[in-house]
């Protein structure tokens, strides 16, 4: 009985201190029995119960610059996983090359590029249809909805998605 009584007073005098040296040393117990790297953000997970963040099991970029797609998994995913993720980078690789934009598309982006005022602000689509088929009469769209549809199949084939494009009115 002497034994547990002394243990008791032990931990009763570890947990005896400062206001926050409790969250310090449970910040610490964490460090040492799971994957937090620093007891800072130990802390932070146990003030805020945010848990922390581990790394995707799967996922799939595309470098726009070299053209290349890189897959990177954990260890624990299965092979027939990681092959269906390559098969479905390699179709729109595929679909991706044998969609080159015509001239005409690369005309439409120049175009409402150009419309914006200085405030990266579009005029109405109204407005550039009329200004688009008084420049263009032997390119005309009949309606300002094909104009936009032009113009988003345009955004969507030659613009990086990380770029900021005008904002419409």
């Amino acid at each position: 009985m002497p034994k547990r009584r002394e243990r008791e007073e032990r931990l009763k005098e570890d947990w005896e201190g400062p206001p926050g040296w409790h969250l310090e040393k449970l910040g610490e117990w964490l460090v040492n029995t799971g994957p937090w790297v620093n007891i800072g953000v130990a802390v932070v997970f146990l003030i805020s119960r945010r848990p922390l963040r581990i790394a995707e099991p799967l996922s799939a970029t595309f470098d726009m610059v070299n053209a290349t797609y890189s897959i990177t998994f954990q260890p624990w995913v299965s092979e027939k996983i990681v092959l269906r993720a390559y098969h479905v980078a390699a179709q729109l690789a595929y679909r991706a090359a044998y969609r080159l934009p015509r001239d005409n598309t690369i005309r439409v982006l120049r175009f409402v590029s150009e419309q914006a005022d200085e405030k990266d602000r579009l005029a109405s689509w109204k407005v550039m249809h009329d200004r688009w088929n008084l420049t263009n009469p032997d390119d005309r769209f009949w309606d300002r909805s094909a104009l936009h549809k032009a113009y988003s199949r345009a955004v969507e084939t030659l613009i990086p998605p990380y770029l900021p494009l005008a904002q419409e009115w």
